[in-house]
């Protein structure tokens, strides 16, 4: 049985399965500069050693899965900041030092997920003058499309990684595209979506990477029995199953969607350095 289904199996059994914390936050922590367009994913070409580091340091402190320095790696992402030529180099660095700290670090199974996200400049900086104009999101050629998707997906199960997660997916149209490409690869694959409390107290979605539909309508666009988990990530506490009593369905639907036996339940990490403050972590998944 391999790591994955090993992972499956745990969830099955309603077992909790800690994850990584941030990659971009702890990297800076690190020291590594942040390129203003590719965000975290210029350290895959210029830091990889880095990028290792920090993983060993989260499977050090317990995570059972850590997530491939990808989320911004993609060609819609990379081709925006003149790394468009560096594609598979930077999604192959990242698995590799992804798969070095393991190989380093673990005592125990752990799992090395690939990540692909809806990232791309205007999700960065959604006033700048180059936003989405029109609706839907599905329509800009400036978030991944199926393309992207199928490029990045390819590059991440051919350098080894377990799974594919998904983040950041708050969008119906680049969401199925993802799901698809993902899927292509006959690896297991977790969806990860960001939800937003409205004004109204209901569940919505990050406004700037989709088209405001609601938690339990983008629930019900993407979530098939075929996903491995769904996982809320990049989201205020307040919302997650657990502290949102007043509001529980949209995630009781979820699990509904990829059986019972499914539900994620997974804690994330921050790393502590001798001499420096805790640095938060930037996905929170649970679900």
């Amino acid at each position: 049985m391999g790591v994955a289904e090993a992972i499956s199996g745990r969830l099955a059994d309603g077992e909790l399965v800690i994850i990584d914390g941030g990659m971009g936050s702890q990297l800076q922590a690190e020291g590594v500069p942040m390129d203003e367009v590719a965000w975290s994913a210029r350290a895959n070409l210029q830091r990889p050693d880095v990028v290792q580091r920090v993983h060993e340091e989260y499977i050090r402190v317990g995570a059972e899965v850590i997530i491939a320095n990808t989320f911004a790696a993609s060609r819609a992402a990379l081709e925006h900041a003149g790394l468009g030529g560096q594609v598979a180099e930077a999604n192959r660095n990242a698995v590799r030092a992804a798969l070095q700290a393991r190989e380093a670090a673990a005592t125990r199974p752990v799992a090395v997920a690939g990540s692909m996200s809806s990232f791309c400049p205007v999700a960065m900086d959604p006033t700048a003058p180059d936003a989405p104009l029109s609706s839907p999101v599905s329509e800009d050629p400036r978030f991944p499309g199926l393309a992207d998707f199928r490029e990045q997906a390819g590059l991440l199960a051919e350098a080894g990684t377990d799974l594919i997660a998904l983040e950041m997916i708050d969008g119906q149209g680049y969401g199925r595209a993802a799901l698809q490409a993902a899927a292509e690869t006959g690896l297991p694959v977790w969806l990860g979506i960001s939800p937003a409390r409205r004004d109204d107290g209901t569940l919505g979605t990050l406004p700037e990477l989709g088209d405001g539909d609601s938690f339990e309508d983008l629930l019900s666009a993407l979530v098939g029995p075929a996903l491995a988990a769904v996982t809320v990530m990049h989201a205020d506490p307040g919302v997650t199953p657990g502290r949102d009593r007043d509001h529980p369905r949209p995630f009781r639907r979820a699990h509904r969607g990829i059986r019972r036996e499914r539900q994620l339940a997974a804690a994330e990490l921050g790393i502590r350095r001798p001499g420096t403050r805790r640095i938060p972590p930037a996905r929170a998944q649970l679900g």
